[in-house]
C-alpha cells in the first residue's frame, strides 16, 4: 500500500512538473504538498509565496569540487549551469536543488529570489542522504540537514543552511 502511494506521488510529480526541472518560464507548484526526493532542498520560510529563479547543474557539467568550494563563482562559467527556471514557491513549500538522476562528486545550485541577490548552494555527494522530504513543512524544527531555508527578515531575503551545505553570495 505504501509503495502504491509513493508510485502515485512520483507520477503526480512528473505529470505536474513539481521537480523544478521543466522548461524555462514560470512554473507554479500547484500541489506543493507532494513529497520530493532530494538530498539538499530549498524551503520557503519567508511567510509569503515567492518567485525564485533556480539554476541546477547541467547533466554533463564537469566540476572540480575543491576549486568550487574555494570559488563558487566558477558556476557562472559556460556549460556549468542549466538555464534558469522561474518557479513560484508557496510559503512552507520545498523544492529540490538538483536533478536526482545525475551523479557528481559534488553538487551546486544557484537561487535568486525575485529582486534579490543570487546565492550558490554547494554540497558534496557523500554528505547528505537521499530521502523523501515533505512537500510542505510548516515547523522549521522539522527541517533536516540539507535544508536551505529562505527567510524574509528586516526587509531582505536571507538563507539559513542546515547541515553540510555551504552558501555563497554571487556577484
Amino acid at each position: 500500500m505504501f509503495r502504491d502511494y509513493l508510485t502515485s506521488m512520483i507520477v503526480a510529480a512528473a505529470l505536474t512538473g513539481l521537480t523544478g526541472c521543466g522548461d524555462a518560464g514560470t512554473e507554479a507548484f500547484d500541489d506543493y504538498r507532494v513529497p520530493i526526493f532530494a538530498d539538499a532542498f530549498l524551503h520557503n520560510a519567508s511567510g509569503d509565496g515567492i518567485e525564485i529563479q533556480l539554476q541546477l547543474l547541467q547533466p554533463d557539467a564537469e566540476l572540480d569540487c575543491d576549486a568550487l568550494a574555494l570559488d563558487p563563482g566558477q558556476l557562472t562559467s559556460p556549460g556549468v549551469l542549466a538555464p534558469a527556471d522561474t518557479i513560484f514557491l508557496p510559503t512552507d513549500a520545498t523544492a529540490t536543488l538538483r536533478d536526482m538522476t545525475l551523479e557528481h562528486a559534488c553538487y551546486a545550485a544557484v537561487v535568486t529570489p525575485l529582486g534579490g541577490d543570487s546565492y550558490a548552494i554547494v554540497w558534496w555527494a557523500d554528505t547528505l542522504p537521499e530521502d523523501w522530504i515533505d512537500g510542505e513543512i510548516a515547523d522549521p524544527q522539522q527541517l533536516r540537514p540539507g535544508a536551505v531555508s529562505l527567510e524574509y527578515l528586516g526587509g531582505v531575503y536571507g538563507y539559513r543552511p542546515r547541515g553540510p551545505v555551504s552558501l555563497h553570495q554571487l556577484e
